[in-house]
């Protein structure tokens, strides 16, 4: 053979032995990429753990505050900043404030005193907060903003969650994280020497999207190529975390190095090999000398191969071990997403899984939330540092509660921690582990030999029973734990549906009151008072109404007194009555007499007498025109004042009538000391002693009150046979449907003009 065909084959056997080396080494470069690539990953999946637990975390803790507020939207700064203090407290100083913003205009806020200046802002009239909050307003989604300068100051991230009331908009709740510190605790800035990172979100205005923060300064045209992104997904706004290494996906191992430097040895040695071969095979034809010389340099060859084979063996062992680091790593990283870096407890995201698995199975559990009672006194006093201890603290007493079989701790933020057992309990037997758990707190703990008193308020709810959902059971029990505090410090409280219906039956009630109050949609209607004599008109009962409503006064008047609305009611009841009054006396009318209902509250409005004197001279009234019905539960508070008070009104001139005697708290022994002028049987008084054997009741308790020097009402007088009964009993006055249904002020004027034609 040639020496040209010994080279030309030689060239082959070196391309395609090299060939094969290079596959590997291909394959072994695609391996470290994608290994780089999980990484990166995985890291990002750790900065979205982190961001879920600093923002998402808070965005639900706020919707207690939400559904507080759509519950009840009559709220004062103090109310608001009970609910909206717990969120604060436990968002590590990454929430500045908790606004909430009534259509537009920011009404309530927390904390109060760093952020007052923004009280009464209106957002939409701000150029830079204008499209945002007109946009959750039209929406009704939750938003999250790129950074955008705060009106108090300072930079911060915007999340407005929309408040609807009867599934209209009403408001937004805000919450503004502070910018520098989200960034810090997500841990994006410990990526940024070896990534260009890019966390951004939707910005629906302008349908482009909105960067948060980033480190690629100009360089967006990095994320083209070999872009990993993560998503996170907070209820209805979503952002992306985007990253890609700074000098790309293009690391070569040492493997990779390795297989080639060896690929390259090998196939040039057994090219060299093969070309001696060849060339000894030639030589064999020649002499013997030079056949043993090639058969020696074979065993060269062979030598070297077998060295070869032995360096690949340690390499593939090297990347076993480098295999098994990646796997430890992976279960570390996993480690960290599912449980609290700060106590080791499970976290929040951990806990949303578990009770997802257990609400798809069907089965039962129970869910206790703790929040420790003045913990941010300890922040504030003892520092953060010590804080944490405490935490820590707790985390190890509710981990070493042995009392259920299954039971798991969790720490889903701040100072609150959640119980999860699973299975179905007696109420009895959450009773006495409750009990246990507040023992085990009420213990002196002692923590770096300070004296510790803990104690925590607790909010329980059972699922399915509850609640279904995740986001269900949490806002519940935050609620249920809610009313906990309300009631002191060291309380529990059952999660109830009456905690949400009694709320929606009372707000739904008192819309309709303001509405009227606001709209003046009341109005009076008059029942005539005649002579038990003579059957002729002598004065009228005003009955206030709602125009266009089905809802009548026994069911609107107690929640106006529970508001506080009976005030203006009142006070507008009697001024439209006085000013009818009026009217009638212009139009010459003598029986122009009405009378009105007043609140126990209304009595102990200091101003009522002054107002009384005011409306008098105001409409030219003669005081014993007007008249005043009380009920008898004015004696049960207050009684000496609410007496003085009466006395008062007497002095004005004015006749007070006891309305409604013969139920509730009746009592004959008050009749010789109230100051009264009238009494007023209530129906079901008569109903039940007006039949022929029971009529000296009757009888009786009218002499008595004649024997008083009372005049006496009969009331809900329906028949001729009751008119005539009770005139036998000598009653003075009769009211009821026998004589007249309540009417409209014009009927009530052809009334008394029908009753002068009797004469």
């Amino acid at each position: 053979m040639s020496k040209y065909k010994r080279i030309v084959v030689s060239i082959i056997v070196f391309i395609l032995m090299f060939s094969l080396f290079a596959f590997t080494a291909y394959i072994e470069y695609k391996r470290t990429v994608e290994s780089d690539i999980q990484t990166l990953k995985d890291k990002l999946n750790v900065t979205r753990t982190n961001l879920e637990s600093n923002i998402s975390s808070k965005i639900v803790a706020i919707n207690g505050l939400k559904t507080y507020v759509e519950l009840d939207k009559t709220f004062n700064q103090e109310e608001y900043e009970n609910f909206a203090k717990a969120v604060y407290e436990s968002s590590n100083d990454i929430v500045r404030n908790i606004t909430f913003i009534t259509d537009t205009t920011i009404t309530h806020v927390y904390p109060y005193e760093e952020s007052e200046n923004i009280i009464g802002l209106n957002l939409a009239k701000q150029q830079e907060q204008k499209d945002l909050i007109l946009y959750a307003k039209e929406n009704n989604k939750t938003i999250i903003t790129s950074p955008v300068d705060l009106v108090e100051g300072g930079v911060g991230i915007i999340v407005r969650v929309p408040v609807l009331s009867h599934g209209e908009y009403y408001g937004q709740v805000a919450l503004v994280f502070d910018y520098n510190k989200t960034i810090e605790y997500s841990g994006l800035r410990t990526l940024q020497d070896d990534y260009f990172i890019k966390l951004k979100t939707t910005d629906n205005i302008k349908s482009k999207e909105s960067i948060i923060w980033s480190n690629a300064h100009g360089k967006d045209y990095v994320f083209d190529y070999n872009m990993v992104s993560a998503n996170i997904n907070m209820y209805n706004a979503n952002l992306v975390l985007e990253a890609v290494p700074k000098h790309g996906f293009n690391r070569k191992s040492t493997l990779f190095n390795l297989i080639m430097l060896i690929g390259a040895m090998l196939s040039l040695l057994a090219a060299i090999t093969v070309y001696r071969l060849m060339k000894v095979t030639d030589k064999l034809k020649v002499n013997k000398e030079e056949l043993q010389k090639s058969y020696k340099d074979a065993l060269d060859a062979n030598m070297n191969l077998e060295l070869t084979v032995s360096q690949l063996k340690d390499s593939e062992e090297r990347l076993k071990a480098q295999y098994d680091e990646i796997k430890n790593q992976e279960e570390y990283i996993r480690f960290l997403a599912e449980r609290d870096f700060l106590t080791d407890l499970y976290n929040r995201r951990k806990l949303s899984m578990n009770l997802e698995e257990g609400i798809k199975s069907g089965k039962n559990g129970t869910i206790i939330l703790i929040d420790i009672d003045d913990f941010k006194n300890i922040n504030d006093t003892l520092g953060h540092y010590y804080g944490d201890k405490v935490l820590k603290y707790v985390s190890r007493l509710v981990s070493s509660i042995t009392f259920f079989e299954e039971y798991t701790p969790y720490r889903i933020g701040g100072d609150e921690f959640v119980l999860h057992i699973p299975g179905a309990f007696s109420e009895s037997q959450m009773k006495t582990f409750i009990s246990y758990l507040f023992e085990t707190f009420g213990k002196t703990h002692y923590i770096d030999n300070i004296k510790n008193t803990i104690t925590a308020s607790l909010g329980v709810v059972r699922y399915p029973e509850d609640a279904n959902s995740v986001d269900e059971i949490i806002m519940k029990a935050d609620l249920a734990m809610y009313n906990a505090k309300k009631q002191g410090k060291n309380r529990y409280c059952y999660f109830e549906q009456s905690m949400i219906e009694s709320f929606d039956w009372k707000i739904s009630i008192e819309k309709e009151l303001r509405e009227a109050v606001e709209n003046n949609l009341f109005y009076l209607m008059y029942q005539p008072i005649v002579d038990a004599m003579t059957g002729r008109f002598k004065y009228f009962e005003a009955l206030i109404r709602i125009k266009d409503s089905n809802i009548p006064p026994n069911i609107f008047i107690p929640v106006a007194e529970e508001t506080g609305l009976i005030l203006k009611i009142g006070r507008w009841v009697m001024e439209e009555a006085m000013a009818q009054i009026k009217i009638w006396e212009n139009m010459g009318l003598e029986n122009r007499k009405i009378s009105v209902n007043v609140s126990p509250m209304q009595i102990q409005d200091y101003e009522l007498i002054s107002f009384l004197r005011d409306e008098l001279i105001k409409n030219n009234v003669d005081p014993a025109d007007f008249e005043v019905e009380i009920t008898e539960s004015v004696l049960l508070e207050n009684r000496e004042h609410n007496i003085k008070v009466l006395e008062n009104i007497k002095e004005l001139g004015i006749k007070i009538a006891l309305d409604d005697f013969g139920t509730g708290y009746s009592s004959l022994s008050y009749l010789t000391y109230i100051p009264v002028d009238k009494i007023k049987l209530d129906k079901s008084l008569k109903d039940r002693f007006l039949s022929l054997d029971n009529s000296q009741v009757i009888k009786g308790l009218i002499s008595l009150c004649h024997g008083l020097d009372l005049k006496v009402v009969v009331e809900g007088v329906e028949t001729l046979d009751e008119s005539e009964n009770l005139k036998i009993q000598n009653v003075d006055y009769l009211q009821g449907y026998y004589f007249s249904k309540p009417m409209k002020k014009e009927d009530a004027t052809l009334y008394i003009e029908n009753d002068i034609k009797k004469d």
